[in-house]
């Protein structure tokens, strides 16, 4: 099952921030993470907090805006359509 980060927005988005707590069995990297259309020109990146939290951070070396009023930000591929994922913290700007 694909999950996708999708938010719309009415203001202009240059970069975003935010906490996934995901099962144990699942392991998100930044090379398991797909970025969406409206992301070219942007990094990503994901790290594991202590308390096995991931910390997803995208935005533009150069503060170029992300693409486009909505659409999907970046997605990442899981196994178990039962498994319940939550978005924390979330940060845009």
């Amino acid at each position: 099952m694909l999950k996708t980060v999708n938010p719309n927005k009415t203001y202009l988005l240059k970069s975003f921030q935010m906490d996934i707590i995901c099962p144990e069995e699942v392991q998100l990297t930044t090379e398991n993470i797909i970025l969406g259309d409206r992301m070219g020109g942007h990094q990503l990146y994901c790290s594991q907090l202590e308390d096995g939290t991931y910390r997803i951070s995208g935005f533009s070396l150069s503060n170029k805006p992300i693409d486009g009023e909505n659409g999907v930000l970046f997605s990442f591929n899981i196994y178990d359509t039962n498994d319940v994922f939550r978005i924390e913290n979330i940060k845009l700007s």
